[in-house]
């Protein structure tokens, strides 16, 4: 389902554009069954503006406050964000769940098989075709990035960052949580620092596809067991 959206990046979010429809009365003349129901569900929105909303809705919104939220700073950097190589989901093998957050999951990745058919691959190619890379420029590669799944070749070295299962069936999850890992993704991106752990990849598709996820080093410690 495709969303069309306003070129001003000052509007308001999508979902509080859309109010309006719970606002206006229709042009019939209704039943009194029906306006009853139209006065229930207008009631509803007033209460819970995210309630009955559907995911692409839900998406765009994010999309919306994302936008707004990236443009009253100038940390972020989209061409940075580009260097990042991307993924199928199918491609990855993944294993056992290492955390739980209040939007997300977190979950070992024990492999990953690239496919070279798959549309991610092909876009890579056509990106790297005929490109003398340097050393560091490689290590943004999906070759670079797969080759090096395993340490030692035995201990998973990547995880991947999605969202939970409870997120979807919770709009309010969802929407904050989709945020969330897009905003991530924009940090991450433009990080370099011994202590922040480093992402190596993203999903193939748009940060606002309920698919999306996150490929980030996996931590085998934690920062009180360092400190010790």
């Amino acid at each position: 389902q495709t969303v069309n959206r306003p070129s001003n990046q000052t509007r308001e979010p999508l979902l509080l554009r859309q109010s309006h429809l719970y606002h206006t009365q229709p042009n019939t003349m209704p039943s009194s069954a029906a306006l009853a129901a139209f006065k229930e569900k207008e009631a509803i929105f007033n209460e819970d503006p995210l309630h009955d909303a559907e995911i692409p809705i839900l998406l765009e919104t994010a999309r919306d406050v994302v936008e707004q939220v990236a443009a009253r700073t100038n940390c972020f950097d989209e061409e940075r964000e580009e260097m990042f190589p991307c993924f199928e989901e199918k491609e990855l093998t993944v294993s056992r769940v290492l955390g739980r957050g209040g939007f997300c999951v977190v979950s070992e990745i024990k492999g990953i098989h690239l496919d070279p058919k798959c549309p991610a691959a092909k876009a890579a190619a056509a990106r790297e075709d005929g490109r003398e890379m340097t050393e560091y420029e490689e290590a943004f590669t999906r070759n670079f990035v797969a080759g090096r799944s395993q340490r030692g070749g035995k201990d998973a070295r990547y995880a991947i960052k999605k969202l939970s299962d409870v997120c979807f069936s919770d709009n309010h999850r969802f929407l904050k949580g989709t945020i969330d890992l897009a905003i991530e993704a924009k940090f991450l991106s433009v990080l370099e620092h011994p202590h922040i752990i480093k992402m190596r990849g993203t999903a193939s598709v748009d940060p606002f596809n309920e698919n999306y996820f996150l490929i980030l080093d996996r931590l085998y410690d934690t920062l009180e067991q360092r400190i010790r």
